[in-house]
């Protein structure tokens, strides 16, 4: 079978890069801004946002200066929603879990409530009981903290007026102490489970954020204490930190640098 080739069509390349001009720098800009940065004549990138305006996806205030539409913004969103939260983390819990040896865990959060929608286990990863579609702890968990640090004031009080069940010695079960852990996992940016679900497991987890720059889910590496130790999390920690960075890119995220 012989692939046809086509050229490129200017006209589309030039009003892309006019969008693109306008959700940057460009944002509320006059036309002659924006043609010099688009490399145009005035009247082509007049014709073309023309166009764009027309069709909302820029818009002119009373000043003359032109910004996205909302259909710029209905396009990402049709785009955000179509994209499958578990297929875009995959390469990364993969790579995760071949790194350290241990295992991987990848959690979609829903309002209040979070579950484990992929597991990978490492080469040495030891029997841990949780399974997909299992709903997350989130004052005990790793990666339920993790979460329920970036959450709102109001949903963190939702949570913490929930029943905390004592696992073993280590488990936070008072508002008090988890309100002290979270101030520490948002000044931090990643958050620890040292056996407070299982004597002898511990988990390095950290938060992936949307495109609104909300929180949308975690990632953790769990293993046990003896191979999880202070050096190996500090280790493992660039590695989380980089897969977190790219997996809440891909979802959109273009907010402050994460991990800092």
């Amino acid at each position: 079978m012989t692939t046809q080739k086509y050229h490129l069509i200017q006209s589309v390349q030039r009003a892309m890069a006019i969008l693109e001009h306008l959700g940057g720098e460009g944002h509320n800009t006059g036309i002659t801004s924006v043609a010099q940065n688009v490399g145009l004549h005035k009247s082509t990138c007049f014709g073309l946002i023309h166009t764009l305006q027309q069709m909302g996806y820029a818009v002119q205030d009373e000043q003359g200066r032109y910004s996205l539409g909302l259909k710029a913004f209905e396009l990402g969103s049709m785009y955000l929603n179509c994209l499958d939260f578990r297929a875009v983390a995959a390469p990364f819990l993969k790579d995760l879990a071949e790194k350290s040896k241990e295992t991987v865990h990848l959690v979609l959060r829903e309002g209040t409530h979070a579950v484990y929608i992929d597991k990978i286990e490492g080469p040495r990863s030891m029997n841990i009981s949780s399974r997909i579609g299992q709903e997350v702890s989130f004052y005990c968990s790793g990666v339920g903290k993790a979460i329920l640090a970036y959450m709102t004031k109001e949903e963190q009080e939702i949570i913490m007026g929930r029943p905390m069940i004592r696992h073993t010695k280590y488990t936070i079960t008072t508002p008090e102490k988890l309100r002290k852990c979270i101030e520490k996992i948002r000044q931090n940016g990643y958050s620890y489970d040292d056996q407070e679900i299982e004597i002898g497991l511990c988990c390095l987890a950290v938060p992936l954020f949307g495109f609104d720059g909300k929180v949308v889910g975690g990632l953790s590496i769990s293993g046990p204490d003896i191979r999880l130790t202070k050096k190996r999390k500090k280790e493992l920690m660039p590695e989380l930190i980089n897969a977190m960075t790219r997996i809440s890119q891909r979802l959109g995220y273009s907010g402050p640098k994460l991990g800092q």
